[in-house]
Parts: C-alpha cells; sequence; structure tokens
C-alpha cells in the first residue's frame, strides 16, 4: 500500500513522504532500514510482473478463442460429434496371428486404418467408437470406449469370418481402462476444438516462457484435476493452436499403460482447420513421440452442440 501510495503522489502520499524522509535518510546505513525500504519496491515488481503474466496470458487466450468462433460470439460448447478416418503407424503393434501349428504365433507391427466417431455431452461423456481394419481380414474390429460421470468401460467385438487357420487376439494397444486418462482426452479434445473446459473438469492457464525448439509460437500451460497438463503451441499470427504437448503417460495410444509408466512426451499436432457450423476447428490431428509418428486422424464431419440423448453411453 505504501509502495501504491507514493507511486501515485497524491496528498497521502507527500504528507507520507514528509514524515519518512528524515528516517529514510538517516536509515540507509542500517541494514534492516534497507530491507524495510527494499522488500516493498521487490514485492511491487513481482507483482506488476505476475499481473503482466496473468493479462497476457488472458489476451492470449481470448484472442485464440475469438479465432476459432470467426470473431463472433458463439454458444458455449455443451455437445460435439466429429467422424472420420484414422491410421495408425509406427511400433504400434497388432495381434494378427500366424497360422496355428505351422508357424510360431507371433504378432507383427502393421500399418492400422479405419474410421473413427468421437463423441462429447458435457459435464462429462464421452464416446469413441473405433471401426479398425487388418490386411488379410475383410471386416472390423470395433472397440467402442465410454467416459460416464467419471466410470469407464470398452467393449471389443471382432470380425465373424477369419482366414483359415488364423487366430486374432485382443488388439494390444486397446484405449486404456483408467477413467482419468479417458478424462484427460476429453479435457484435449475440449482444448483442441473451442479452447474450453468442462466444468466438472476445470482448467487453469498460465503463460510459459519455456525454451522450445520453435519460438514462434506463444505456449500456454494447461492444468486440471488428478494432474492433468497440457501445453498449448499457439500460432501469434493466425491464433490458431498448432500442437499440444503433454506427458506420454495421459496418453491412451499404444500398450504403454502395461507395464511400467512410460516415460516422455507425445506431442499432437493440430492442422487443416476449416469451417464446422460456423466455428473454425482443426480436421487433422497427428500424434507422435520421439520422432514416430503414432495415429493420424483425419476428421471429414464435425458438428458443434447437436442434441444428442443422455444415453450415448448408454443408462
Amino acid at each position: 500500500m505504501i509502495v501504491k501510495i507514493i507511486k501515485r503522489g497524491d496528498s497521502t502520499g507527500r504528507r507520507l513522504g514528509r514524515i519518512l524522509s528524515p528516517v529514510l535518510a538517516y536509515g540507509t546505513n542500517i541494514p534492516l532500514m534497507r530491507i524495510f525500504i527494499t522488500l516493498p519496491v521487490v514485492l511491487g515488481a513481482a507483482i506488476q510482473l505476475l499481473g503482466g503474466a496473468t493479462a497476457n496470458t488472458f489476451q492470449s487466450l481470448e484472442k485464440a478463442r475469438a479465432a476459432v468462433r470467426h470473431g463472433r460470439a458463439r454458444p458455449a460448447v455443451t455437445s460435439l460429434v466429429a467422424s472420420g478416418r484414422y491410421t495408425q503407424l509406427g511400433p504400434v503393434m497388432r495381434a494378427v496371428m500366424t497360422p496355428v501349428g505351422k508357424m510360431p504365433q507371433r504378432p507383427y507391427p502393421v500399418p492400422a486404418s479405419g474410421s473413427v466417431t468421437v463423441t462429447l455431452l458435457l459435464p462429462s461423456t464421452l464416446r469413441e467408437e473405433w471401426h479398425l481394419y487388418l490386411p488379410e481380414i475383410p471386416e472390423p474390429f470395433l472397440t467402442t470406449t465410454c467416459l460416464k460421470a467419471g466410470e469407464a468401460f470398452q467393449v471389443q467385438s471382432g470380425p465373424k469370418h477369419l482366414p483359415t487357420g488364423a487366430e486374432v487376439r485382443t488388439l494390444q494397444n486397446a484405449p486404456a481402462k483408467d477413467p482419468r486418462l479417458l478424462e484427460y482426452r476429453m479435457a484435449r479434445t475440449l482444448l483442441a476444438f473451442a479452447l474450453t473446459a468442462s466444468p466438472s473438469f476445470p482448467i487453469s492457464f498460465t503463460k510459459t516462457s519455456a525454451l522450445r525448439s520453435d519460438a514462434s509460437v506463444d505456449v500456454i500451460h494447461a492444468s486440471g484435476p488428478n494432474g492433468f497438463t497440457v501445453e498449448l503451441a499457439i500460432d501469434p499470427a493466425t491464433h490458431l493452436i498448432r500442437s499440444m504437448t503433454f506427458p506420454l503417460a495421459q496418453a491412451t495410444l499404444g500398450n504403454a499403460h502395461a507395464g511400467a509408466t512410460p516415460v516422455g512426451t507425445m506431442e499432437m499436432d493440430l492442422g487443416d482447420y476449416r469451417d464446422a457450423d460456423g466455428w473454425l476447428l482443426p480436421h487433422r490431428f497427428s500424434s507422435k513421440s520421439g520422432g514416430t509418428v503414432y495415429e493420424d486422424i483425419t476428421f471429414d464431419a464435425i458438428s458443434v452442440n447437436p442434441h444428442l440423448s443422455a444415453s450415448v453411453c448408454g443408462n
């Protein structure tokens, strides 16, 4: 308060200055008095820096939110449905087995592709349907993952007709059953499409000065419940999200959660921004870790705030 009054230079500040001036002149050689004089100045500077950082973060977020809204006022996102195609690459292991009895059973890595539909219903429902097609098998696998009110479940079904002598086992890289991982995925999806958060999963933002190989982006750190964390790299020219980086341990890709907690980060690149119900939304998501691309998704259709039944994930 003393710093604020003196800085403003009002009558109270001048009176206070006249009262303190003899003391300050005499006390500058006393260590304790030096601390008394310096501390408010340091605290004031720190408060200004923190206030400036908060203001910059708010401005960056508001510009990014305005960009995806085409600069117009729009209703808050309460539901979303995105459908498209995906390819999983890299060291993803798919359990397509060799003919039983002729050769040792062994899974082998192949690029897997199929269709995906992601459904969000706020405050806390996520449903994902993945149709997976593998070589030598004409019919798809179907994996349905649901998160509702903090509870998660998964249903997998395989093709009815298999090549003669082939044995197909459960996919090794099915999404983790840990509800927290699906909550993280839902939170990242909301951030990617609308830079918003569900009331049931509040998120706070801070602007970071962390060094990155790409210095041409604004980096905003988002954090939430249960250790949720993600870095948003925002293009300062378009104000659109270029990428999202988060701990590999919080990803639902791969078989990372079958054993020890994975170390490292997953980077999800966002691109192909196009209009969807009046919003400017990314239609392509490419996830990679350690330079290896794990998953590439292209959404052909995105619907914002469609009417959805509360039984999206069943009763």
